[in-house]
């Protein structure tokens, strides 16, 4: 048996884990027991295909980008009575999917993840839902490396623990927020030195509908994303990336935006742990 607070999961050295909401749990992901069907896998494809030819036909570069779920680049802190699926997860499917049988690109990052995990350091925070500073670091790189064809390593840059206090959410909603607190978080402070950035438009807020910066970054491709609240980790490189970031957390404010400013790159990011959000995302972004 394992332990929970609610919808947290109580795993190994007391780190926690997203058992969320009937639509959010991340458990069949983990375990491999929530499959699409091949009529789910094609209703899905041809969805963002409509989307993402909607969007090359406007001369914009689309892509869907999808941050893996905690535990899948953590199992090894998972409670042990908790049994990893074998094989492909849900998300693996869609991923592998829309490679094979469009022309969609995505960006899933969760081996890229793995790949620069260490006992050095950490890429989520132990008490929180998130990613923290690194691993949105290497999220972000997978997405640079996509759109620009070159990324960097963590293990190329100087990374430091900074005393700044970092979300607990999950620890806050076990009731635990006093207790389990974590006062420090690892940061990259040596990326890309020489750019600045600024917020030119909204609030810099995890909750904010809208935000734009503005940098003195070499692409001056205007940057468009869709967010939800794991692409506020990324916001740091992104701007030392690409010279104009718009970011929206609501998609018909980001329909409206497109439809009256050129966009060259438009991402439509999502959480894994979202997934059963992926069908109504590109629905609510295609036109009428």
């Amino acid at each position: 048996d394992y332990y929970t607070y609610g919808v947290v999961i109580v795993g190994q050295d007391d780190w926690l884990f997203h058992n969320g909401a009937v639509n959010e749990s991340t458990l069949p992901d983990y375990m491999c027991t929530n499959l699409y069907s091949k009529a789910e896998l094609e209703r899905l494809a041809a969805g963002y295909q409509k989307l993402s030819d909607q969007y090359k036909a406007d001369g914009t570069e689309f892509v869907l980008f999808i941050p893996t779920n905690k535990e899948q680049v953590y199992p090894e802190y998972m409670p042990k009575s908790i049994t990893k699926g074998q094989g492909q997860s849900r998300t693996d499917q869609l991923v592998d999917y829309l490679k094979q049988n469009t022309d969609v690109r995505v960006v899933y990052a969760k081996q890229t993840e793995i790949d620069q995990k260490s006992e050095d350091y950490k890429l989520w925070y132990k008490y929180d839902t998130h990613w923290n500073n690194l691993g949105a670091f290497v999220g972000e790189q997978a997405l640079r490396q996509e759109l620009q064809g070159e990324s960097d390593l963590l293990s190329e840059h100087k990374i430091e623990d900074v005393n700044v206090a970092a979300p607990n959410d999950l620890a806050v909603v076990a009731g635990l927020g006093e207790q389990l607190q974590e006062l420090t978080q690892p940061v990259v402070t040596d990326y890309k030195p020489d750019i600045t950035s600024e917020m030119i438009a909204g609030e810099n807020d995890q909750e904010a509908l809208y935000m734009a910066f503005t940098s003195n970054a070499e692409d001056k491709r205007k940057f468009v994303m869709m967010r939800d609240s794991y692409a506020f980790n990324m916001i740091g490189p992104l701007t030392k990336d690409f010279a104009d970031v718009t970011l929206f957390a609501n998609n018909q404010m980001a329909k409206d935006f497109m439809e009256k400013n050129h966009t060259d790159i438009f991402v439509l990011e999502i959480v894994e742990r979202q997934n059963h959000r992926v069908e109504e995302q590109y629905k609510e972004l295609l036109n009428d």
